[in-house]
């Protein structure tokens, strides 16, 4: 009986001592698992860390280019604008001048048209030397077509005055110049037809013909010494 519960006890103590070895075994191994995933864990918390931080850079770069690209449009729509501006208020005084009628505009127009015409028969004759064409016409009589304003007038009308002061200065030319009766709609100026060429010398195509022409050097003017 002795032998027996000697037995069972060992028997007993054996079990207690193999559980106690796999539950220290289990332990280990439980802890190495969490060690391991606390590792990944880490890893990946460092990595998106890493990552988080990388995109909020690109975010901000992004956001500063964004910002620096909206500030230069500003800019150039400011600068834009007052060059409008510029060209805006030298049409300006151009119209107030066409609706004056004084001499002062009359003697512009004839010193335009003067000008025009002269450009207009060199022109033809470069043409047709170049292109040996003797059989070329070349226009003799040019015509001249006003806004309704500048064709009327009791006696004699602006259109009429500085054609006839541009008709005496361009005799060399052997081009005559006449009015046409049909106004046609422009702000003042003129448009020179030369046979089946015309030539728009309207304020507003004068004005655009100067923009193009001079904005660089307003440009540089303007802005160039302030940036």
């Amino acid at each position: 009986m002795v032998n027996l519960d000697k037995l069972t006890g060992r028997i007993l103590s054996d079990a207690e001592e193999f559980a106690r070895g796999l539950l220290e075994s289990a332990q280990a191994e439980i802890a190495e698992v969490n060690r391991e995933a606390q590792i990944k864990i880490d890893s990946i918390k460092s990595e998106y860390a890493a990552r988080a931080e990388k995109e909020e850079k690109a975010i901000i770069e992004r956001a500063e280019a964004v910002a620096k690209s909206l500030s230069r449009d500003v800019v150039l729509d400011a600068k834009t604008a007052l060059l409008d501006k510029v060209f805006e208020q030298a049409k300006e005084r151009l119209v107030g001048l066409a609706e004056s009628g004084t001499d002062v505009y009359v003697d512009f127009l004839a010193s335009l048209l003067c000008k025009v015409i002269s450009s207009a028969a060199a022109s033809e004759k470069t043409n047709a030397e170049y292109y040996r064409q003797g059989e070329l016409l070349a226009e003799n009589e040019y015509t001249v077509l006003f806004c309704a304003r500048d064709l009327a007038g009791e006696s004699s009308s602006v259109a009429e005055k500085a054609t006839a002061e541009a008709a005496s200065r361009i005799a060399d030319t052997g081009k005559s110049v006449a009015v046409s009766s049909t106004p046609v709609n422009i702000d003042g100026g003129f448009i020179l037809r030369c046979g089946n060429i015309e030539y728009n010398c309207s304020l507003s195509a004068l004005v655009a013909g100067c923009r193009a022409s001079l904005e660089s050097e307003i440009y540089r003017n303007l802005f160039e010494q302030t940036e």
